[in-house]
């Protein structure tokens, strides 16, 4: 059985892995010139979405139901914020 910790990890690991090399060089060269070392985690107002950013951009976004569920978490590859989630994400 997977814990949060575990979860979560799982998901920024897996999110960071498939950054091209020029994003993730992107990504540590912000945290460098900002310190701004670490994953950062937003809560939405609007949503059960958790906003993982890294080097100053989006790097996941995670469902509170995916993270703290049993069940499998869903990949999905978005290349840009939709208007609308589907439900069944």
């Amino acid at each position: 059985m997977n814990t949060e910790p575990d979860r979560i990890q799982a998901i920024i690991s897996r999110a960071v892995d498939g950054l091209d090399p020029m994003d993730r060089a992107e990504r540590v060269a912000y945290c460098r010139a900002h310190d701004e070392h670490g994953v950062r985690a937003h809560m939405s107002d609007q949503d059960d979405l958790i906003e993982l950013t890294w080097g100053g951009r989006r790097l996941a976004m995670v469902s509170l139901e995916a993270l703290f569920g049993d069940g499998p978490v869903a990949e999905v590859f978005v290349s840009e914020v939709p208007d609308h989630v589907p439900d069944d994400l």
